[in-house]
């Protein structure tokens, strides 16, 4: 495993992914955090009342592996 790996695999583990994984399944903290951080043209395609908690566990693109 490469160091960039090893670190990568780190962060994944890391007390500040864990309290954002955690804040973020909380559907309100999500929702307000979304409301408030994102640019009006990209909150125009939400729908915020019908948001939904799913595990999709951790995902990196191919692209950015390694």
């Amino acid at each position: 495993m490469s160091e960039l790996q090893e670190l990568f695999e780190k962060s994944l583990n890391s007390p500040h992914n864990a309290a954002f994984m955690s804040a973020f399944k909380k559907i309100l903290v999500a929702r307000g955090f979304f409301q408030t951080y994102l640019s009006k043209r990209i909150r125009e395609h939400i729908d915020f009342e019908n948001l939904e908690i799913t595990d999709l566990g951790n995902y990196v693109d191919e692209k950015l592996k390694g």
